[in-house]
């Protein structure tokens, strides 16, 4: 019996990704996880040939079982998913989509590690072509201020956000993962970034632009995913990479804005539609 390979293309952030499915006689879990993986990356996956060009390959094997690791002194058990190989990452036909998008954050995080990009826990909105981003501890309000601002403006996230470099410009990339609100919808596309707001629960709307530096650092680097890499020795290298790139971006972008808001939506809404356009 003959088994052919497939192969489909995603496309994030202008970085292509390349996945292989190769040769399996276990046909029903081929394709059921890229059933999967197309359903829900539908908006990133791209037609391309297969001499383009690729960030990073995923290669779908075959294998009679799970590998199990075991840490006997902490009776500790692990299913192995994937294998890291230099930009190469084997992994198995068994594995579900929720592995499979762990997979996919860990790719796409070392790819922004060596292609000046930062992948930043926020929600984002569309205002005027623009992307304006949201950050904040948990509890802060990231999720609710887009909620309140939905029926206004174009939501492009309520979790994680893309910023890469392009040219001297810093620009907004949705992330493909599946958002804490499935309602948020996906679009393969960049955004200039307008401003950034740090937000703050409180009784009265207030929003101070904030110049210091060094406060705009130590808030933004809160909000930096580091916890997709593994091993010891990258989250190393990954960490400075990422700080550095933080410093870039910051020391060149000016329009950081403090956001303190109630929970009156009426107020949100009033002040966002009396922002200028930057």
């Amino acid at each position: 019996m003959k088994y052919n390979n497939d192969v489909l293309f995603l496309s994030v952030a202008g970085f292509c990704i390349k996945i292989e499915f190769n040769k399996t006689p276990r046909l029903f879990e081929k394709k059921i996880i890229k059933n999967q993986i197309k359903k829900t990356f539908k908006f990133f996956i791209k037609q391309q040939k297969n001499t383009t060009r690729s960030f990073f390959t995923l290669n779908f094997v075959d294998r009679m079982a799970p590998r199990i690791i075991t840490k006997v002194k902490k009776k500790e058990n692990f299913i192995e998913f994937y294998r890291l190989k230099g930009r190469h990452i084997i992994t198995f036909y068994d594995i579900s989509i929720i592995q499979f998008q762990y997979i996919m954050q860990y790719v796409i995080q070392l790819i922004l590690i060596n292609n000046q990009g930062l992948f930043i826990h926020s929600s984002a909105i569309n205002y005027c072509g623009k992307a304006y981003l949201f950050l904040g501890q948990s509890g802060t309000g990231k999720s609710t201020i887009i909620k309140m601002l939905k029926n206004k403006f174009e939501i492009l996230s309520d979790d994680s956000s893309i910023i890469k470099k392009s040219g001297n410009k810093f620009f907004y990339y949705q992330t493909p993962f599946i958002e804490k609100e499935s309602w948020v919808p996906k679009k393969n596309i960049k955004y200039p970034i307008g401003k950034i707001f740090l937000l703050r629960k409180s009784k009265k709307i207030k929003l101070k632009k904030v110049n210091n530096k060094n406060y705009v650092i130590e808030q933004f680097s809160k909000h930096i995913f580091f916890d997709w890499t593994p091993i010891d020795w990258v989250k190393g290298k990954q960490n400075k990479a990422n700080f550095k790139h933080l410093l870039h971006f910051l020391l060149n972008f000016d329009q950081v804005y403090q956001l303190s808001f109630p929970k009156n939506k009426t107020d949100v809404v009033n002040l966002f539609n009396s922002l200028e356009i930057s």
